[in-house]
């Protein structure tokens, strides 16, 4: 039965979960649909590069108001992204492993080849997750200070330097797992892989 797929990801995880048996695809080429039944290679790839746009868009000139209007339109969009992401990660309907990245896994999503669209796309939405991060209420993150200073700021009361002190290790070792957590993932994938 065919499915008809929406997302790359989705496409490629099937198409992964297929190695070395050929799968059924249907392409739409000009008028036609087209059914070709590539085998998957050991790599769980079929020799398809997946490009990130979805049909074919007229470009369009922007006046400098509405690029700054839809630019944060998008920033805006990609931080709920990560907030809704992140939830679903917490409540177990989505695995870390599958969904955080290292550096070696966003190495792999710029690809192997230097497409200017793609890579300032990839960079402008690495900005905003690194931002949105950074507003965590973790401390020795900013969102951590602005937590801290708050509750001063309420109580009119300072923490003590051991306090604070022990506060910022805490937040070290909760970033610190974190990026060994995601690098020895991305190790892992590229090592199963």
């Amino acid at each position: 039965m065919a499915n008809r797929i929406f997302s790359v990801e989705t496409c490629k995880k099937l198409i992964n979960e297929n190695k070395g048996s050929s799968v059924s695809v249907q392409v739409a080429r000009g008028n036609d649909t087209l059914t070709i039944m590539p085998v998957v290679n050991d790599s769980g790839l079929i020799g398809v590069r997946f490009k990130p746009e979805y049909g074919n868009y007229a470009e369009t000139n922007y006046t400098f108001g509405s690029a700054l209007f839809f630019g944060a339109s998008d920033a805006n969009e990609a931080i709920v992204s990560n907030i809704k992401g992140l939830r679903q990660i917490f409540r177990g309907k989505e695995k870390a492993s599958e969904n955080l990245q290292g550096p070696i896994g966003i190495a792999t999503i710029y690809g192997p080849v230097l497409e200017w669209s793609r890579f300032w796309t990839i960079t402008g939405l690495l900005s905003m997750i690194l931002a949105f991060m950074n507003i965590l209420p973790i401390p020795a993150l900013d969102g951590g200070h602005v937590v801290f200073l708050l509750i001063e700021a309420i109580t009119r009361k300072r923490f003590s330097d051991k306090f604070m002190e022990h506060a910022q290790v805490t937040g070290m070792i909760i970033l610190l797992s974190l990026m060994v957590f995601s690098v020895g993932n991305d190790i892992w994938k590229h090592w199963i892989n």
